[in-house]
C-alpha cells in the first residue's frame, strides 16, 4: 500500500496518515469493510482470525466494463484506470494505456455468446446394448438431455444417430473406411485433437500415405 500511494503522488511523509485516513473512510464511514469472524471444519472458528475483515458483499455494485487499461511498460492489464494512470504492479513505472475491446477474446465470446451446456454421455461397447440404444435415442430426440456423445468405433457400424452438428476426432482415423463410415459422412464440421503429433502431421501432408 506504501508504494501504490507513493505512484499516486502522495508525500512520503504523508504515507502513514493518508492510509490511516483511507482505512477510516472504507471501514467506519463507508462501512465498506466489516468484521466477520472466519470458521472452519463443523463452523468452528479458526485460531488467531479474531478481528479478521473483509468486503461487505451486500455493499458491492456490479456495473459492465467495456475495455481495460494496459501498462506500456509490463503489461499487466488494469480493469479501470488508477490515479495519475500508474500501474500498480510491484516496481513498475510505466503507465497505463487505454485499449479496446479485442472482438476474438474468449472470455467476452463466452460472456456475450449464447452457449448450450453439454451433456456428454459415453457410448462404447463397454455400455451395455440396451443402454446404447436408449442413449441413440435420447441423442436423436427433441430434448437435451443428451447432445454430445464420446464414442469408440461402435457409431462405424451403420448406428443412426441423426443430424450431428460437428465431430472432435482425437486422432486421424487408421484406416479410409473408418474415416469414411462417420467421421466425414455424418458431421459437416470436423475439428482435431492429436494426441501423436509426428503421425497426424505426416497424415495431412500426404494424406494418400492413410490408405497404406
Amino acid at each position: 500500500m506504501t508504494q501504490t500511494a507513493l505512484k499516486w503522488g502522495v508525500n512520503p511523509a504523508d504515507v502513514p496518515v493518508f492510509l490511516r485516513e483511507l482505512w477510516e473512510l472504507v471501514a467506519d464511514q463507508l462501512q465498506l469493510i466489516t468484521s466477520v469472524t472466519l470458521t472452519g471444519f463443523r463452523q468452528r472458528p479458526l485460531p488467531g482470525s479474531q478481528g479478521a475483515r473483509q468486503i461487505d458483499a451486500d455493499r458491492l455494485l456490479l456495473r459492465a466494463s467495456r475495455g481495460l487499461w494496459r501498462c506500456q511498460a509490463c503489461h499487466r492489464a488494469h480493469l479501470r484506470p488508477t490515479p495519475l494512470m500508474k500501474c500498480l504492479a510491484w516496481r513498475c513505472t510505466g503507465i497505463l494505456v487505454k485499449e479496446n475491446e479485442n472482438p476474438d477474446n474468449y472470455d467476452l465470446m463466452v460472456l456475450d455468446g449464447r452457449f448450450d451446456m453439454l451433456r456428454p454421455r459415453e457410448h462404447s461397447a463397454q455400455i451395455p446394448a440396451a443402454d446404447r440404444e436408449e442413449l441413440e435415442r435420447l441423442f436423436k430426440g427433441d430434448g437435451d438431455r443428451v447432445n454430445t456423445l464420446v464414442c469408440t468405433p461402435t457409431l462405424e457400424l451403420g448406428v443412426d444417430i441423426g443430424a450431428l452438428d460437428s465431430v472432435l476426432m482425437r486422432n486421424v482415423p487408421p484406416l479410409p473406411s473408418n474415416y469414411g463410415n462417420v467421421r466425414v459422412a455424418l458431421a459437416g464440421a470436423i475439428g482435431w485433437l492429436s494426441t501423436s503429433p509426428m503421425r497426424e502431421l505426416t497424415l495431412m501432408i500426404v494424406p494418400t500415405s492413410m490408405t497404406h
